[in-house]
C-alpha cells in the first residue's frame, strides 16, 4: 500500500508485531484512524502524532522494542521528545491551516478502512481494542467540537464499543503552559497526562478479568 494518507501505512511495521504477537490491550490514539480528504496533509499530521505519544500509543510490545532489532521503527517509540523537535505554526494564517486540516478531516466522516479492518479483526482474536482521544488545548478542542463529535458518532457505528472495543478521552488542560504548541504536551502536561492514564489503564485492565 503507497497511499501516504492512509494509517495502515504508517502504522506498518507496528501493525506486523502486534498480528505476529497479539497483546491483551491494544491502543490506538484517534488521530490515526483519521483520513485527509485531499490526502496531502494527513501524513505530516499522523507523524506528529507519533512523534508526541511514542509509547502512549502502545502499539508495540515493550518486551520487542528491547529485544528485536528489526524493530528500528519500534525502537524510536521509547526515545524521549522536547518541545524543540516539534515543527510548530509559524503564523496565524499556519494555524488556521492546522484547524480546517482537523474540521475538514472530521467533517468527511472518513475513517481509515485498512486500518480500521485490522483492528476488527484483532479484536475477533482477543485483543482488547482502546481507541484513546488524547485532547488538544481547549481552544483547539472548542474549535473543532462539533465536527470532531460527528466523527466520533461515525466511528463507534463502524467500530462499537463492547466487551473488546472501548474508548476513553483525555482531559483537555486550559493551561498554555501544558502544552508545547496548542497541541503537543510538554513535560509538565505529559506527566499529567501519564497519571490520568495509568488510572484508566488499571480500570481497563480489572473489567478484562
Amino acid at each position: 500500500m503507497s497511499n501516504p494518507g492512509l494509517g495502515v501505512d504508517f502504522l506498518g511495521a507496528s501493525l506486523v508485531e502486534v498480528e505476529q504477537h497479539p497483546p491483551d490491550i491494544l491502543v490506538i490514539e484517534k488521530n490515526l484512524l483519521l483520513v485527509d480528504p485531499q490526502r496531502q496533509a494527513m501524513a505530516l499530521l499522523r507523524r506528529n502524532v507519533w512523534l508526541s505519544l511514542r509509547k502512549i500509543a502502545a502499539i508495540a510490545i515493550p518486551s520487542l522494542i528491547q529485544t528485536d532489532p528489526r524493530g528500528e521503527v519500534l525502537q524510536r517509540q521509547n526515545e524521549e521528545l522536547t518541545c524543540e523537535q516539534i515543527p510548530k505554526p509559524a503564523n496565524a494564517f499556519d494555524f488556521n491551516k492546522y484547524l480546517h486540516l482537523l474540521n475538514t478531516s472530521y467533517s468527511s466522516l472518513q475513517v481509515d478502512s485498512s486500518l480500521l479492518a485490522a483492528l476488527q479483526e484483532l479484536s475477533k482474536q482477543g485483543v482488547t481494542i482502546v481507541i484513546l482521544d488524547i485532547q488538544r488545548s481547549m481552544q483547539i478542542e472548542r474549535m473543532t467540537a462539533a465536527a470532531k463529535q460527528t466523527w466520533f458518532t461515525h466511528l463507534r457505528q463502524l467500530l462499537p464499543a463492547g466487551a473488546r472495543v472501548a474508548y476513553r478521552t483525555s482531559p483537555s488542560y486550559d493551561n498554555g503552559e501544558l502544552y508545547c504548541d496548542s497541541s503537543h504536551l510538554n513535560d509538565a502536561g505529559r506527566r499529567l497526562f501519564s497519571a490520568w492514564w495509568s488510572q484508566e489503564l488499571t480500570q481497563i485492565q480489572k473489567a478484562m478479568h
